[in-house]
């Protein structure tokens, strides 16, 4: 499936192969978000708000040799307005250099 789309070698796309077929497990901490999982349609993992505020949404993934992590995507819905700050093991990341973000339509 990735034949010709990258220039990575082979050993480098079947951790990210294996990170689809047996991704992580996704802890969501936080009353305002629940976590969903890991939805392979969309190679990501989707965060639903069951709160009626958005609040801190913290995500730990318990990656693992048999479940590796590789360039996550993160589906939060509902997410609205705000503006995301990400931190990864505590220390801020840069948009743009560490993370991306996009808005898809409804």
């Amino acid at each position: 499936m990735m034949a010709g789309l990258t220039n990575n070698p082979a050993a480098e796309l079947a951790v990210l192969a294996k990170s689809w077929i047996t991704p992580p497990a996704m802890i969501v901490a936080g009353g305002a978000f629940s976590g969903k999982g890991y939805d392979p349609t969309q190679r990501s993992f989707v965060v639903d708000p069951s709160g009626s505020t958005l609040s801190t949404l913290h995500i730990d993934l318990d990656a693992t040799e048999n479940s590796p992590l590789d360039n996550p995507a993160f589906v939060v819905e509902g997410w609205g307005d705000a503006v995301p700050e990400l931190k990864i093991d505590g220390k801020p990341a840069a948009w743009g250099i560490d993370f991306y973000v996009g808005e898809r339509g409804v």
